[in-house]
């Protein structure tokens, strides 16, 4: 069916949906044993800002690729991250169980630490996928993007959190939220956020 064929808009755009959809199942799959997210999601995100680059790359040869190459670093960055957010947590339930005026100073002063170490989050494993750099480096790559580009963090982050505060606070269409995320839900945010960031990412990409 020439309406079908993949030079024609239709084409393009089933192509794209194909493609979503496929790292979608990509990244839940190998997401599955829980410690290797961090290499799932940088694999994901490399395999967006390559496609962008290079429209006709097979979408899960390079993520299966970059999996591989990243799997490493990605997990250890990943699990520093979590003990990170673990620690603030901690923290931050210590603190505000105190109910004196230095409780209180701490509470809040870990509470914006643990949204800074959000913001960073946003950029980490983007930043393993795109830059050849150590573990320590990529960290403080994240977050001097996370800041120096407040826009562009602005845009990830409610990009981020209205979804998944949908998800969370609306119980009634849980199933459909659900539905969405195991289907094209991941793969479709990581291609907006691959949008804004491969233009970040450009001048030191060239």
């Amino acid at each position: 069916m020439k309406f079908l064929d993949i030079d024609r808009p239709i084409g393009q755009f089933l192509c794209k949906i194909g493609d979503i959809i496929i790292l979608n199942f990509l990244w839940i799959i190998c997401s599955l044993p829980i410690i290797t997210i961090g290499a799932s999601t940088s694999a994901l995100y490399y395999t967006w800002m390559k496609q962008f680059r290079e429209c006709d790359a097979p979408v899960y040869r390079y993520f299966l690729s970059s999996f591989r190459d990243n799997l490493g670093q990605s997990t250890i960055a990943w699990l520093i991250s979590l003990l990170m957010a673990a620690a603030l947590i901690l923290d931050i339930s210590f603190f505000q169980a105190l109910d004196t005026n230095i409780g209180k100073i701490c509470l809040y002063f870990f509470g914006i630490l643990l949204i800074g170490f959000g913001l960073t989050m946003l950029y980490l494993f983007p930043t393993i996928a795109a830059f050849h750099a150590t573990t320590i480096q990529h960290f403080k790559n994240a977050f001097i993007f996370a800041f120096s580009h407040p826009l562009a963090t602005l845009l990830l982050c409610v990009s981020t959190v209205i979804p998944v505060g949908l998800t969370y606070f609306e119980e009634i269409y849980f199933g459909i939220y659900l539905f969405c995320w195991v289907f094209f839900g991941i793969g479709l945010l990581s291609r907006f956020h691959s949008r804004i960031l491969i233009k970040l990412f450009r001048e030191y990409l060239e």
